[in-house]
């Protein structure tokens, strides 16, 4: 079984020693295992109208990072469990208004209520590298198109 091994803040690589990382004296120390999943990876998704968008697969959680690398929101993954485990769908929430939130609210929405945007994709093939397409949806607006899902490699 894949998994992936956090401790503190810090993500171990696959050949990555544990204890090799820790602290001298180290007593305790609470490590989160999460399962791979075949798509886990950072994603840029260009969204009708909207631009690209980051996000990153991560076993059954999706999540968006800021500038500094700290997630900023996080969902659990859907997986479709009839067919051929290509489609998914999660919802994440940022803070932030729209045009569309104001339209809707008569200009009460506020940016800490924030929103939600809905994700379903589509994976186009079995590896990450083939990327994605699908639906996107934002709190106050319709359904738009994801023009295409490209996987990016780790730097």
């Amino acid at each position: 079984v894949n998994q992936r091994i956090i401790l503190g803040d810090q993500e171990f690589r696959d050949d990555d020693i544990l204890a090799g990382r820790l602290e001298v004296d180290v007593w305790e120390a609470s490590v989160l295992i999460l399962r791979k999943g075949k798509y886990d990876g950072k994603y840029e998704a260009k969204v009708k109208w909207n631009g690209p968008m980051c996000f990153e697969l991560c076993g059954n959680f999706a999540c968006r990072r800021d500038d500094t690398g700290a997630i900023t929101d996080e969902a659990e993954i859907h997986w479709e469990e009839d067919g051929d485990g290509k489609k998914c769908s999660f919802t994440l929430h940022r803070k932030g208004t729209s045009a569309w939130a104001q339209r809707h609210t008569k200009n009460e929405h506020t940016e800490e209520q924030g929103l939600d945007e809905e994700w379903s994709l589509i994976f186009e093939g079995d590896s990450p590298q083939e990327g994605f397409t699908g639906k996107f949806r934002r709190s106050y607006e319709g359904y738009l198109p994801i023009e295409k899902g490209t996987f990016l490699p780790s730097s």
